[in-house]
């Protein structure tokens, strides 16, 4: 008889599946009822440990199944001393230095680019919906809509609710513009100090 290690599972269909790999319905139940036989603790999983060996018996009528599914086996860990300083790298030869550092100050350069892309392109936005909002506010605070809505207290109410949302949906546009442009300008500047180098 196979042992395995219960590994967590929640249930003993789980179990049966990883230890005797896929199997159909019918097989699955023998395979389950085999299990607790040879190992009642797993009429409730809960209660067990993660790490337990655990028998997995030899099904008769599934044919050459598998032998139980175990985690690998982890390698002994290499000791290795503790250095008082790190082990210094012998210093590449010129070319292969300028080599790397024009590859990195050409890389640098094109995300430099690609934030200079990013910034015209999502500025048009922000200036269409900061429009579009002082559009809507000039129409809720134009005289001929507040003629309107002065019959009805309801709808003045409405009115005055969507010119607050009109004002605090500016401000976050604002706000939202003024972070992405911050975010930007710290950027380019990481970048342009690493280009100059």
């Amino acid at each position: 008889m196979a042992t395995f290690i219960y590994q967590g599972e929640r249930d003993i269909g789980e179990i049966a599946d990883r230890v005797y790999g896929r199997l159909g319905a019918r097989q699955r139940e023998q395979a389950i009822a085999a299990l607790l036989k040879a190992n009642p603790e797993l009429r409730d999983p809960r209660r067990l440990r993660a790490g337990t060996e655990l028998q997995a018996p030899t099904l008769p009528g599934l044919g050459d199944r598998p032998t139980p599914i175990e985690p690998p086996e982890r390698p002994d860990p290499v000791v290795r001393p503790d250095p008082v300083e790190p082990p210094q790298r012998p210093e590449p030869p010129a070319a292969e230095r300028k080599a790397g550092e024009s590859a990195h100050a050409a890389l640098a350069g094109e995300l430099l680019d690609a934030l200079g892309a990013l910034q015209k392109a999502i500025e048009p936005r922000f200036d269409a919906e900061l429009r579009r909002l002082k559009e809507q506010q000039a129409t809720l605070g134009s005289a001929e809509l507040g003629r309107l809505v002065s019959a009805d207290p309801a709808l003045g109410q409405l009115a005055q609710l969507a010119a607050k949302d009109t004002e605090a949906r500016a401000a976050v546009v604002d706000s939202r513009r003024q972070a992405l442009t911050d975010i930007i300008r710290q950027a380019a500047a990481v970048l342009e100090k690493e280009r100059g180098q």
